[in-house]
């Protein structure tokens, strides 16, 4: 696996830690954005690596988690 494979998993495991306590849908853009810019690529990047791992956006897989987002 490649170096920048590694990267991008890693900002993909951060992400899906910072789902499991969404304070609203500002919190979870905000730290998408954060998440992006430590691992260098953009939130869009972010997102659409999370769906190619997911299977689903960030927003649907909180929501299946059983959680709320205000």
């Amino acid at each position: 696996m490649k170096i920048l494979d590694l990267i991008r998993e890693d900002a993909v495991k951060d992400l899906e830690k910072d789902l499991k306590n969404p304070l609203g849908y500002d919190a979870i853009d905000h730290m998408m954005k954060s998440i992006a810019k430590k691992y260098n690529i953009t939130p869009k990047k972010l997102h659409d690596l999370f769906v190619e791992k997911n299977n689903q956006i960030p927003d649907d897989w909180v929501k299946k988690s059983g959680k709320t987002i205000e």
